[in-house]
């Protein structure tokens, strides 16, 4: 019999521990899964061995057998049996790798320690096979483990990161949670280097980041060397070493001191965004260009869509005919907002203020935003109506969108046969969020309703962008008709 032993607590004083709050390194959610859910679903050693757990790091061979005696481990039965000790604060990012190495090592009766080998220098990680039969006759031993000679190395450069290094973090993070993008992100020194075969986009992200107004390049990261060439583009922006805000929300460190903090950052934020005073009908076109254009040409690609007869079956179980009358009503009242709006202006807009664009340190309440929606020909394309803004941060913070897109929700029907989405998220943070941002909209003197409807319309062009995933498009429409119901009861 083979025992694991995970050592599983995250350093307060780390980059994890201080900046998401986080206790154990297999809470953190990668992707759509915790780093614990994919450790017991895809590696060998936690379908074949008795997993125990340490609150202490074990480090020398008196720790071991101290803990395995107080685990109760029948010490006697020595034959064949191993244990593998494993520090969590080591990622691996080559699963079938180091599942193939943890496979050959499992029967072996040698003293193992998988290390990271360089010219430089080699790195012992905190993860080693030892016989439980050297263990025991070891037992009094008070030297590390990791500084015996018995001990085999077996190399795995490249195969592992480290989670106590943020630059490493933050790098898993740009490579595990790109959903609908085709970016790639490298690591170069002081820059990630942002690279797509989308040239245009990657232009107009780089001239966006390179000509921010001065009141606002506080909030946005310096960009470096901008290269373009046949087939793709690429651009240098410096590394902040912050988590974007979807990933705390992911992680579960929401709270009501965090929720008041961020807000409080993005309405300093606005107040220092450039506005232009604009007459109603320049309003009146801007609004339909940037939601209403928007949001009936993505209605032509929802039509085209297979799922579409599942879409008008949700529409109708939440009091709508068909999807296409529920986009008709929501354009109905977009154009009635439009004719309310008394004093009209444009501010300069991200353009996808969403949490996953936001590198937020709830400790020292600094707010970075990343990933522009950019321009081609004049900054002047930046200028768009304020309530747009404000429904794309609605569209995370009411309307759960990160939550959706990473699948950690499903739609149930509920007593009276209306379909919506029940979130694995506690309800009290969701209230809290609500709460907050309510507040958030009496400072920046918006209605509550108005938001929803744009942040309804949001929901709605989003469908034909996960055309690869049919939960996420009914989830997304179910959170739409939400938000229109929203402002229809606030109005």
């Amino acid at each position: 019999m083979n025992y694991l032993i995970l050592f599983d607590a995250v350093n307060s004083q780390s980059f994890l521990g201080e900046q998401m709050n986080l206790s154990q390194y297999s809470l953190l959610r990668i992707g759509r899964e915790t780093y614990g859910g994919a450790l017991k679903a895809n590696f060998y050693p936690f379908s074949h061995s008795v997993i125990l757990h340490s609150k202490i790091p074990l480090t020398t061979y008196q720790d071991f057998f101290r803990f395995l005696t107080e685990q109760k481990v029948d010490l006697a039965n020595l034959e064949d049996s191993n244990v593998l000790y494993w520090n969590l604060i080591h990622y691996p990012v080559d699963r079938l790798a180091v599942n193939r190495i943890f496979e050959a090592i499992a029967n072996t009766d040698e003293a193992i320690c998988l290390a990271q080998r360089s010219e430089l220098a080699d790195t012992k990680l905190e993860l080693y096979q030892l016989p439980l039969k050297t263990i025991v006759e070891n037992h009094s031993g008070t030297l590390p483990v990791v500084m015996s000679s018995k001990l085999r190395m077996v190399d795995v450069a490249h195969q592992f990161i480290q989670l106590d290094h943020p630059s490493e973090v933050l790098q898993l993070f740009a490579s595990n949670f790109q959903i609908r993008s085709f970016n790639a992100i490298a690591s170069e020194g002081y820059y990630f280097v942002k690279k797509s075969k989308n040239k245009a986009k990657i232009k107009a992200e780089y001239n966006f980041l390179s000509n921010v107004p001065a009141e606002l390049r506080f909030y946005y990261p310096q960009v470096g060397n901008y290269l373009e060439h046949d087939d793709y583009s690429m651009y240098q922006i410096e590394k902040i070493f912050n988590s974007d805000v979807s990933k705390y929300l992911l992680c579960g460190a929401f709270s009501e001191s965090f929720v008041r903090k961020l807000l409080n950052a993005i309405h300093l934020y606005l107040q220092a965004c450039p506005v232009q005073k604009v007459s109603g009908t320049e309003y009146e076109d801007s609004v339909r260009k940037h939601v209403l254009a928007k949001t009936r040409q993505r209605m032509e690609q929802i039509r085209q869509l297979p799922i579409v007869e599942t879409l008008d079956f949700v529409c109708k179980s939440r009091g709508h005919v068909s999807i296409n009358q529920f986009a008709e009503t929501l354009y109905t009242a977009i154009e009635d907002d439009i004719q309310k709006v008394k004093s009209p202006f444009l501010r300069y807009s991200h353009g996808d203020m969403c949490f996953s664009n936001m590198l937020f340190s709830h400790h020292h309440g600094t707010l970075k935003f990343i990933d522009p929606k950019g321009y081609n020909e004049s900054i002047n394309e930046c200028f768009i109506p304020p309530v747009y803004d404000l429904a794309k941060l609605s569209h995370s913070m009411n309307g759960l969108y990160d939550l959706l897109i990473y699948d950690t929700f499903h739609s149930v029907f509920d007593a009276s046969q209306e379909v919506h989405n029940e979130f694995y998220f506690p309800s009290e943070k969701c209230n809290e969020m609500s709460k907050g941002f309510r507040k958030f909209l009496a400072l920046q003197k918006v209605s509550y309703s108005q938001v929803r409807l744009y942040e309804a319309s949001l929901f709605l062009s989003m469908l034909p962008l996960h055309a690869d995933n049919a939960k996420r498009q009914i989830g997304q429409l179910i959170q739409g008709i939400s938000a229109f119901s929203a402002y229809k009861n606030e109005k």
